[in-house]
């Protein structure tokens, strides 16, 4: 089994629960304050810190599920992958707008298989790609190697991120931080890895009559004082999760996610419309599709999505 990781990626990398400094030490990764001991599989360090709680291994099965059965890495096309494509061009829009290219790293939050990496380490940005799931890093890792495109994968927890403070320029979490009950823990680990004067973009499920469909089909969670309560006690305590195609999932306010960002510390927050393809799965004409797609961009009252941009002054 081959294990060798880069150096490179070895100095950005940090004990997932004290924080402090790793070494490899053959096909470990030992950190240098606790004396924690971190497998490498497949060249991917597995540093997923403590126990994860009830709803990450929930959203973790659902996701293992996902990646079986909807992730083809054989063919990556943004004229077919429509759901790439509004991804792709949401963060070539904010490294255009904001960032030097090609100048410190690029973080994948949830990355999956490492769609977005992919195509900007093919561009020349250094990448970076976390997710809990080592299948889903496992696809990305083999989908680099064979098109000889460069970029490293960590197999972590989001609440608990295996990097030194301040060490990326820009990072993407596309509807990943909804996944979490603790937010706002999530969001304050982003803020720490974040270079001082970079920025973050997030995409979020948004709280609106669209939420509606989402509840029904896949026990998104209103983030709502009671509300939320009462949906995670049908959806979890009665049904166990059987509903929750994704996991668990939130869906915000805009004032409440803001709220979330501007706690952890970013500054120059931004939320708007997260224009992208939406699968409606129940719905088999593509004329209706699109139409519906129209509607539900057209007024906030049914917008699906938003992205939330911070920067760390």
């Amino acid at each position: 089994m081959h294990t060798a990781i880069s150096q490179q990626l070895v100095e950005i990398l940090a004990c997932p629960i004290c924080k402090g400094d790793v070494r490899l030490e053959g096909e470990k990764l030992v950190c240098t304050k606790c004396g924690r001991r971190f497998p490498i599989i497949d060249g991917i360090p597995i540093m997923l810190g403590g126990k994860l709680s009830e709803d990450l291994k929930l959203s973790q099965e659902r996701w293992d599920q996902e990646y079986r059965k909807r992730y083809n890495l054989e063919d990556i096309n943004l004229s077919r992958d429509l759901e790439l494509k509004g991804s792709y061009f949401h963060v070539k829009n904010i490294l255009r707008k904001h960032i030097r290219p090609k100048e410190g790293y690029f973080l994948e939050i949830g990355s999956g298989p490492a769609k977005i990496s992919y195509l900007l380490a093919k561009e020349g940005i250094k990448t970076v790609g976390i997710d809990f799931s080592l299948n889903a890093l496992r696809l990305g890792k083999n989908l680099f190697e064979k098109e000889g495109v460069m970029g490293l994968f960590v197999c972590g927890n989001i609440l608990e991120m295996p990097f030194k403070k301040n060490i990326f320029q820009f990072s993407y979490g596309g509807g990943v931080i909804e996944h979490f009950k603790d937010t706002q823990k999530a969001v304050n680990e982003i803020y720490r890895v974040t270079a001082a004067g970079e920025i973050t973009t997030n995409t979020v499920p948004y709280l609106s009559l669209s939420t509606i469909y989402r509840v029904l089909r896949w026990g998104n969670i209103p983030d709502i004082p009671g509300i939320r309560e009462a949906t995670e006690f049908f959806e979890i305590t009665l049904f166990d999760g059987k509903f929750m195609r994704f996991g668990y999932e939130k869906s915000f306010t805009l004032s409440k996610i803001r709220k979330i960002f501007r706690k952890a510390g970013f500054k120059n927050i931004q939320i708007g419309l997260f224009r992208t393809y939406y699968p409606l799965e129940v719905i088999s004409s593509s004329v209706m599709k699109e139409a519906i797609s129209k509607i539900a961009n057209s007024s906030r009252l049914f917008w699906p999505m938003i992205y939330v941009n911070g920067e760390k002054k």
